[in-house]
């Protein structure tokens, strides 16, 4: 089952990341990210459905991607619907992996050379995806602080504004002289 959760959550991640790659995704607002997170999960749950026969496991596995990046959103407000579900499909890819991989290293294998080697694999392994999963956060934020810079240049540039934002800098003001 852990195998199952693991090869899921991954291949959920990869339907999602490349979803995201689409142009202006990562940033969509609620109305257009939950349908289209939705369509990803759904592409993502499908092959394993068909794969697996464990028709039951899948659905379970998906309403946990669901509730998890529900609650990723509700603590990040400003992230968007898919920024929330790819780091949730990442974060429950790497937890799954890593259970899969302790449950192989202390369960199984008993060798005392094996059972220090693969400890230390394991250290690492979890070094590895901690970055991977700081690089996700980052890129959701990154997101957020584009789309924020935006909002913010476009309303404080606006016709009649004589406020002076850092961001942007209203050229024609500034070339002419008292």
């Amino acid at each position: 089952m852990l195998f199952h959760a693991a090869l899921f959550f991954g291949f959920l991640a990869l339907v999602t990341t490349v979803g995201s790659m689409f142009p202006r995704v990562i940033r969509a607002r609620i109305w257009f990210g939950l349908p289209f997170g939705v369509v990803l999960l759904a592409l993502g749950t499908a092959p394993a459905i068909v794969l697996s026969h464990a028709e039951q496991l899948d659905v379970d596995l998906a309403a946990t991607v669901v509730v998890v990046a529900l609650l990723i959103r509700l603590a990040m407000r400003r992230w968007s619907w898919i920024g929330a579900q790819l780091f949730a499909a990442v974060t429950l890819a790497s937890l799954a992996y890593l259970l899969y991989a302790g449950s192989i290293t202390y369960v199984v294998a008993r060798s005392p050379i094996y059972l220090p080697a693969s400890t230390l694999l394991l250290v690492l392994e979890v070094a590895a995806l901690s970055l991977s999963l700081s690089y996700c956060s980052r890129s959701s934020t990154r997101s957020v602080a584009d789309r924020t810079r935006r909002i913010l240049s476009t309303r404080l540039t606006s016709p009649g504004s004589r406020s002076r934002c850092p961001l942007t800098t209203n050229r024609s003001r500034l070339s002419r002289r008292p």
